[in-house]
């Protein structure tokens, strides 16, 4: 391999080691929301591109054929793909509108001008910043959820108070075989998930008011064994049983 190739290679590998390090930095709680906003723009910021890709290679074409003439540059078609993209990109200088190579082709050197600033800049460069706005808000609006319901899966339902009588330092242990084993509660801790998962979701569904998602699903022992057995239902009502204040009756949320 020669060294050139060798320093590019490096190169590639460090930027996707950067978007890799950006994305995993979602762990740090003032990065997590850019990260998020980056994940949920990248599809239309996509499809943006995917249309900026051929009206950017037909802009290098145009300025090839006005200034073709006068500047052996836009011979490659590379290098005048690089020098339409840096024209779009950054603020023009005067030699793109004037000099000699410029006054040689007048009419095409401001045709040119005012098709990349007016239908490039001002046009696509918004379409951007609309992207990245919108994608703001819907994250915003999406942590405002995740924040109602994460309150709402700590507290309990009115009228209930805790029953469970799991001791906090067996929580380690179930812990330790949870990630040794995949087991807890005396099952498949996945199967287990899904099973109660599946039981809210449908419970949902079937309430047309659109009530059922503000509040917690309860589960008495008997309906929580016939949804994932014996076993894990006792473990389950000892662990997080709730019982109402004026009963004794057990049940789970």
């Amino acid at each position: 391999m020669q060294l050139p190739d060798w320093t590019l290679a490096i190169t590639i590998s460090e930027m996707v080691m950067l978007v890799r390090l950006l994305h995993e930095g979602a762990l740090i709680p003032p990065l997590r929301r850019l990260v998020r906003i980056i994940d949920e723009a990248t599809p239309n910021v996509l499809a943006l591109v995917v249309v900026l890709i051929p009206i950017s290679i037909l802009t290098a074409i145009m300025h090839s054929q006005s200034f073709g003439l006068f500047d052996e540059g836009f011979s490659d078609p590379f290098i005048a793909l690089t020098r339409v993209v840096r024209l779009l990109t950054t603020p023009p200088p005067r030699s793109n509108a004037e000099g000699s190579e410029m006054e040689a082709v007048g009419a095409g050197s401001q045709l040119m001008y005012y098709w990349s600033t007016l239908v490039m800049r001002l046009c696509f460069g918004s379409f951007i910043v609309a992207i990245l706005v919108g994608a703001y808000n819907k994250v915003v609006g999406q942590e405002q959820t995740e924040n109602n319901d994460a309150a709402r899966d700590a507290s309990l339902p009115q009228g209930f108070v805790d029953a469970g009588d799991r001791p906090l330092w067996l929580r380690g242990p179930l812990f330790v075989r949870y990630l040794l084993t995949g087991y807890n509660y005396g099952d498949a801790q996945p199967r287990l998930v899904r099973a109660l998962v599946r039981h809210v979701q449908l419970v949902e569904l079937a309430d047309d008011s659109g009530n059922a998602q503000w509040r917690q699903v309860m589960l008495g022992e008997v309906a929580l064994a016939e949804l994932v057995g014996d076993r894990p239902a006792r473990e389950l009502v000892r662990a997080y049983a709730t019982r109402r204040q004026d009963a004794r009756e057990l049940y789970t949320c």
